[in-house]
């Protein structure tokens, strides 16, 4: 049923509303434009075009509940090069939050229309880390989560002030559907439905990445049972910012065999946003969304490359993908259970002894639907230890 699902997914399909493809590209250097403890910043912007035609014309910038200096630019280009400026950025109150700027680009090529993302990831301060007995307890000051290497890897708590935003049945795995055994939260699956990497010895430990400081939990996987991933390091980095309402999910393979392996794993995220369980999921894909209500189980899995949500009146967690190629899945368990989510971990190819495979993802824990797809400009961000 899972890869049958799959498969269909996959299949050629229209584009999704809202799809565009513009000669003009508006930009944020960087990108995406983050800020982080404070509430302005600074930042280049570009006006990229697909074609060498002179161009000429008038941007004006509108953000919602955020100030833009300057707010009109008379933009003028000649044969290939780009045009830049700097503009500034201003939010009006210091919280984990994605805006857009919308703009309006009236020129010779015509009126281009779009909007920049902003995204505050955190308002400052530190991330504490703290062991007790078997848990690895992450608080940011905003979100705080827990991390159990004993209980297969798995994230299995992640609150917003007093408010979980998971569910997982720690301490002891139960069954869901067809899952058995499962154990929620956030953990790596060697398959969404059949895991069996519950069976391998997990270890933690507290990490610092760039910017990032969290736990990592990892194993080598030995047991007979995955075979076909013998020898395989899997290393599972759940990590926060200050102040933060995102958790980067940060994954890595690496072939300690001496035989090439194809693995495809999966990073399951059973989530309950606002504390209520999602009765809705929705997609991102090729520029437009798609939206699904949970009626049953007439749509189990709606796959995306970039973005995936599950959602209900009272908020929402987006899972997103930091790399191309990538399956980015929200999954239906029926209205008595309620939406989930998941990424594919595969490499392109097979993975080579010694080779290692990287992949940055995102959950992102927001109040509601329209502001989470703000969060899809996470695609751009990538993690690197």
């Amino acid at each position: 049923r899972e890869l049958y699902w799959r498969e269909v997914e996959r299949g050629v399909r229209p584009p999704a509303i809202g799809a565009e493809v513009n000669a003009v590209e508006v930009l944020t250097d960087p990108m995406p434009l983050i800020i982080e403890g404070s509430t302005s910043a600074r930042a280049r912007l570009l006006i990229r075009r697909s074609r060498s035609k002179e161009f000429r014309g008038t941007l004006l910038l509108r953000g919602r509940e955020v100030g833009v200096k300057p707010s009109r630019l008379e933009v003028e280009c000649r044969g290939s090069g780009v045009f830049e400026c700097e503009v500034e950025f201003q939010v009006a109150k210091l919280e984990p939050r994605a805006y857009s700027i919308d703009y309006t680009l009236n020129s010779n090529y015509g009126v281009v229309r779009g909007s920049i993302p902003l995204i505050v990831i955190g308002t400052g301060g530190d991330v504490l880390v703290n062991h007790e007995d078997d848990t690895w307890i992450v608080d940011n000051g905003v979100l705080a989560f827990k991390v159990a290497a004993s209980f297969a890897g798995t994230l299995y708590s992640a609150k917003l002030g007093e408010v979980e935003q998971l569910e997982s049945p720690y301490p002891r795995p139960e069954q869901l559907v067809w899952i058995n055994p499962w154990y929620g939260g956030v953990r790596v699956v060697s398959r969404v439905s059949r895991d069996s990497l519950w069976r391998e010895e997990w270890k933690a430990e507290p990490v610092n990445v760039e910017e990032w400081r969290g736990v990592k939990v990892y194993t080598d996987v030995r047991d007979e049972r995955n075979s076909w991933i013998k020898g395989l390091r899997i290393e599972q980095y759940y990590l926060t910012r200050p102040g933060s309402n995102v958790i980067a999910l940060y994954t890595v393979l690496e072939n300690m065999s001496r035989r090439a392996l194809e693995p495809e794993l999966f990073l399951t995220a059973f989530v309950k946003p606002g504390g209520v369980r999602a009765h809705s999921m929705a997609i991102r894909r090729g520029g437009g969304v798609e939206i699904w209500r949970n009626w049953g189980y007439d749509m189990p899995y709606i796959i995306s490359e970039e973005q995936a949500v599950a959602y209900n009146d009272v908020a929402a967690a987006s899972l997103v993908a930091g790399r191309s190629g990538v399956e980015v899945i929200a999954m239906s368990f029926g209205q008595e259970h309620g939406c989930h989510l998941a990424v594919s971990i595969a490499p392109d190819n097979l993975l080579k002894p010694g080779e290692k495979f990287e992949l940055s993802s995102y959950l992102v824990l927001t109040k509601r639907l329209e502001e989470a797809f703000r969060y899809h400009a996470l695609t751009r961000l990538l993690i690197q230890d």
